[in-house]
C-alpha cells in the first residue's frame, strides 16, 4: 500500500472526498485471527516535523473570480514535477487564478489519497480488533508507525482516525490562494511555500521575512512537499484541534465535509484571528470552491475534478 510522503508515486488512486472510504476486509474468526490479506506494510515518513506556527494572510483576497480549469490534470507520476507557472504576477486575474488552480488542485488531491488510504487501512485494522483478533507483526508495527506520524497512539484508532482524514479541497484551496497570494508571492516563487507556515528552527530550511527576527517562512524542494506538510499540519498540530474534533463530528454523522464551517475553526492559523476565517469563508463562497467539498473520485479518475471545478463557474456567477 502507499503510504504519504514527499515522493508521490503511481498507483491506484482511492479518494472519497466528503464520505468514508472503507475497505472491504476478509470474514474473521476470532480464533482463527490469520488472514490471506497480502498488504505490505512499509515504513516511511510523512516529512520532518517543525514547531509550526501559521503565518499571517499577507495577500489581497479577490472575492469576486469564479473559475475554470481549461487544462487537464497531470498524471500522479508526474507531481513531483510540478512548479508554479511563470508570469503568474503579470496575468489577468482570470488568468492567473485558473492557472493557480490547475497546478494545486491535483496536488491536493494526491495528497488526498494518500491519506485516504492509510484511513482506509485504519478502518480495516479497527475493525480486526473489534472481532477479537489480534494484529500481525507487520500490521502492529504500521500501526505504531501511523501513530508516530500522527502524534497519536496505537492503541487509540478513534483517535487517530480523527486525524488521519483527507483535507476538505475548499478549505486547502482557499488557504493556498491566501497564503500564496495565488502563487504570486515571494515565499510561494522562492520557496515553494504555499501555506505560509513558520519556522523558528534554524535547521530547517526558510525564508527571511523582512521585520521578523524570530522565524522564517518554512520552504520546500517541491510544491508537493508543502502540500504534505500543510496536511501533517492541520491533521497533528494542537491549535487545529478543533478542527479535526468538528471534521470527525461530520464523520460520525454520515455528512459530506463542511468546508465552510470548518474554516471557522482555524482561527489559529492567522494573527489576525477571526478576520482570517472570515475572509477564508469569502474565499470559498465566491469563488464557488464549496463544489469541491461534494467530489466523490473514482479510481483514477483525475477529470472528475476538473468537472466539478468547472461547473462551480456557473455557481459563482449567479452569486
Amino acid at each position: 500500500m502507499r503510504r504519504l510522503s514527499s515522493h508521490p508515486t503511481p498507483g491506484l488512486v482511492r479518494v472519497m472526498v466528503g464520505g468514508f472510504m472503507i475497505a472491504a476486509a476478509a470474514t474473521l474468526v476470532p480464533t482463527a485471527p490469520a488472514r490471506a490479506d497480502e498488504t505490505k506494510y512499509e515504513r516511511t515518513t510523512i516529512g520532518v516535523r517543525g514547531h509550526l506556527v501559521p503565518v499571517a494572510y499577507e495577500g489581497p483576497a479577490d472575492s469576486t473570480f469564479t473559475h475554470a480549469l481549461a487544462t487537464p490534470f497531470t498524471s500522479a507520476d508526474q507531481l513531483r514535477a510540478m512548479r508554479l507557472p511563470p508570469g503568474l504576477a503579470t496575468s489577468d486575474t482570470q488568468a492567473r487564478k485558473t492557472a493557480f488552480l490547475n497546478t494545486v488542485l491535483p496536488l491536493l488531491h494526491e495528497v488526498n489519497t494518500r491519506i485516504s488510504e492509510d484511513r482506509a487501512e485504519l478502518l480495516k485494522l479497527q475493525q480486526v480488533m473489534q472481532r477479537g483478533c489480534n494484529l500481525r507483526s507487520e500490521e502492529r508495527s504500521w500501526l505504531e508507525d501511523v501513530a508516530l506520524d500522527y502524534r497519536g497512539s496505537p492503541e487509540n484508532i478513534g483517535d487517530l482516525l480523527a486525524r488521519v482524514d483527507v483535507l476538505p479541497l475548499s478549505v486547502a484551496a482557499a488557504q493556498a490562494a491566501i497564503e500564496s497570494a495565488w502563487g504570486t508571492s515571494r515565499f510561494a516563487r522562492e520557496g515553494n511555500a504555499l501555506f505560509g507556515e513558520r519556522t523558528y528552527d534554524s535547521s530547517i530550511p526558510g525564508i527571511k521575512v523582512p521585520g521578523r527576527k524570530a522565524f522564517r517562512v518554512r520552504s520546500f524542494d517541491t510544491l508537493y512537499d508543502s502540500v504534505v506538510q500543510y496536511a501533517t499540519n492541520l491533521n497533528t498540530h494542537q491549535a487545529y484541534a478543533q478542527f479535526r474534533a468538528k471534521r470527525a463530528n461530520m464523520r460520525a454523522q454520515g455528512l459530506v465535509l463542511d468546508g465552510q464551517a470548518l474554516a471557522s475553526t482555524l482561527n489559529l492559523y492567522s494573527e489576525e484571528r477571526a478576520k482570517y476565517t472570515s475572509t477564508l469563508v469569502t474565499i470559498i463562497r465566491h469563488n464557488a470552491f464549496h463544489h469541491l467539498d461534494a467530489m466523490t473520485v473514482a479510481a483514477n479518475d483525475l477529470a472528475a475534478i476538473r468537472t466539478v471545478a468547472t461547473g462551480a463557474v456557473g455557481a459563482a456567477q449567479a452569486n
